[in-house]
């Protein structure tokens, strides 16, 4: 379980004290998902905090891609034991945990670092609904994670989206709350019955949606039919 308040009970690794910004070192070369997560991770926390988190090495927020990871890093990766081995042979896949103090974000591929980013803003207190139905998040003065904590995560179907056939909304708007909500397909029109594509099909096909709303009526109708998670695969403290 992740911690947003002083506790007695475990140690806790403190990433947001009331004074400082929430600190962040990537490694190695961020792909254009990576850059989009973290700008929406930047603008999260600053509207929990009323301070945009800062780039520089040494932050306390570590952020790995395996499968662009130089050897060196990735060699102090397991010697560290990070428990890579959970996701590296998995599509879209990220760990997240605390190790010497910091918290660790260590994604399979791009997709999957971008995922285990926006996951900490939502651990945060952050809904993936944030500029969609006003679901503004309530201000923060400490952010801190059980020292024992982690969770590894990794999705049980390979396309993942929803499908928009109002011409109205915003495909920058759309592409971030696809990311957001862990996707990455979004169709403009329904797809022919014979390319396989099965996008559609419930409830397995259908994004999370922890504050589900009107804005698609499809979306909508797939939560009523109880495609509420799915993320189905897996693991937190096992």
């Amino acid at each position: 379980t992740c911690l947003f308040a002083l506790s007695t009970a475990a140690k806790e690794v403190v990433w947001f004290n009331g004074r400082q910004s929430v600190s962040y070192q990537f490694h190695g070369k961020r792909s254009p998902v990576i850059d989009t997560a973290l700008d929406l991770f930047c603008e999260d926390i600053h509207q929990l905090t009323g301070k945009r988190p800062e780039s520089h090495e040494g932050g306390i927020l570590e952020i790995f891609e395996l499968d662009k990871l130089k050897d060196k890093d990735f060699i102090q990766l397991q010697k560290r034991k990070i428990p890579i081995e959970r996701i590296i042979a998995k599509e879209d896949a990220f760990y997240i945990g605390c190790q010497g103090g910091n918290i660790v974000i260590v994604g399979s591929n791009a997709h999957g670092t971008a995922y285990g980013i926006l996951e900490l803003s939502r651990l945060a207190g952050v809904s993936p609904w944030i500029d969609w139905n006003d679901a503004r998040p309530a201000r923060k003065q400490y952010l801190a994670m059980k020292s024992d904590f982690y969770t590894v995560q990794w999705p049980s179907v390979k396309k993942r989206g929803f499908y928009v056939s109002n011409g109205k909304f915003d495909s920058r708007s759309l592409t971030e709350l696809l990311l957001r909500l862990r996707g990455n397909t979004l169709l403009h029109k329904l797809p022919a019955e014979d390319i396989g594509t099965k996008v559609l099909q419930l409830p397995e096909r259908w994004l999370p949606c922890t504050q589900p709303g009107f804005v698609y009526h499809e979306m909508w109708q797939a939560y009523r039919n109880g495609a509420t998670h799915e993320w189905v695969m897996s693991l937190d403290n096992p």
